[in-house]
């Protein structure tokens, strides 16, 4: 394999860390001034992965930068709505809004820690990955999804740097099929309820990106593979 081939895998797989490493943070709690800062100073929104090629990633990403350029996010005020935005969506105490498990959109019941919940489980231990909260947070949490692929993207990466070319394979294929399995099946179902009840741009947009990310991760990690193959 050639070193312009080589880079370009690099530079894929960083993309989708990058890509990986915001949407993980943007649902798996709430949101720290910190996160909003790092989106304010290095306009991340701006240039997000793949923002050109996904029509729903561009309008999300339009949508965060023009919250970001003319709200004041880390006004006391401002930032308690963002805050509660979060809250009210994912947490309660009311009803929620958008429930952030698996398992809510594809158990019949509804509930948390069903079926859906062991197998995420354990394709998370398969690669020693050991959620943050577990075992008080459900597995299945979109936050926890996000992370696990962010870590295997990153394990995918060390692998092409050591010249594991069917270990970067075989981390792809896995990923590949986690996406299919699980987040395809409930993603258009949870952003847009978080489309049709956030209060806040930010969020509103956050799910459109994370919608078209998911949409168009499968083409990225097959145009991987088949380079890695090459």
């Amino acid at each position: 394999m050639t070193d312009k081939k080589l880079e370009g895998i690099k530079l894929l797989l960083e993309e989708r860390m990058l890509a990986y490493d915001i949407l993980r943070l943007a649902y798996v709690e709430e949101p720290s001034r910190e996160f909003v800062k790092t989106l304010l100073n290095d306009k991340l929104m701006n240039s997000f992965p793949f923002i050109e090629e996904e029509e729903e990633i561009s309008a999300g990403c339009r949508e965060i930068s023009e919250y970001l350029t003319n709200t004041d996010v880390l006004e006391e005020s401002q930032y308690q709505k963002l805050h509660w935005d979060y809250t009210k969506m994912f947490i309660g105490p009311y009803e929620l809004i958008a429930p952030p498990w698996e398992s809510a959109y594809t158990s019949k019941e509804r509930l948390l820690f069903q079926e859906t919940t062991l197998q995420v489980r354990n394709t998370y231990l398969k690669y020693n990955f050991i959620p943050r909260h577990y075992p008080h947070e459900a597995d299945d949490h979109i936050g926890l999804e996000l992370d696990y692929l962010y870590q295997l993207t990153k394990q995918t990466l060390e692998a092409g740097e050591k010249n594991k070319i069917q270990r970067a394979i075989q981390l792809l294929e896995e990923q590949n099929n986690f996406i299919k399995e699980h987040l395809q099946i409930w993603i258009s179902e949870f952003t847009e309820k978080i489309i049709n009840g956030a209060e806040t741009p930010f969020y509103r947009g956050m799910a459109k990106v994370l919608k078209g990310f998911i949409i168009i991760e499968p083409l990225i990690i097959k145009e991987l593979i088949e380079t890695l193959k090459s």
